[in-house]
């Protein structure tokens, strides 16, 4: 013979689904399972809870409304697709290095060390040095 059916109050699972308390929760103050209130009262809690949801909202409104501006930055974040931008600024007058530039000051920097290092016995310059000494025919781009 099967258990009879608790009787749960669906105003009652309401109202603690409004206020935020989780399935666990309800269960444990009405003294049922977690699985028969989601069973029975599904439509019942997620009525609650969105109650709960169109509160919050009201409040955060009003408080947008009334100045504070954490608030209306947030809100607008979130109802209107706002978002703080980052502008980032070119300057275009700049003069950027052509690839024979580069490779005119790569030849210089590299003549001057190879100068430094010129009574170095090893080839190509001294130990930790890795690169050869490089003519002006070096290939560019």
């Amino acid at each position: 013979m099967a258990r009879p059916r608790k009787k749960l109050d669906p105003v009652l699972i309401e109202k603690l689904a409004s206020v935020g308390n989780p399935v666990t929760a309800i269960a444990t103050i009405l003294g049922c399972s977690p699985d028969t209130l989601q069973r029975r009262f599904a439509a019942v809690i997620k009525k609650g809870r969105e109650n709960a949801n169109n509160s919050l909202r009201i409040k955060q409104f009003q408080l947008a409304m009334g100045g504070n501006v954490t608030m209306l930055i947030w809100l607008g974040k979130q109802l209107l697709g706002q978002s703080d931008k980052v502008e980032a600024k070119t300057d275009l007058t700049q003069h950027m290095k052509t690839p024979e530039e580069v490779a005119r000051e790569v030849r210089a920097a590299h003549a001057e060390r190879h100068r430094e290092h010129s009574s170095s016995p090893e080839p190509g310059g001294p130990a930790g040095y890795p690169f050869p000494a490089l003519g002006h025919d070096v290939p560019v781009g």
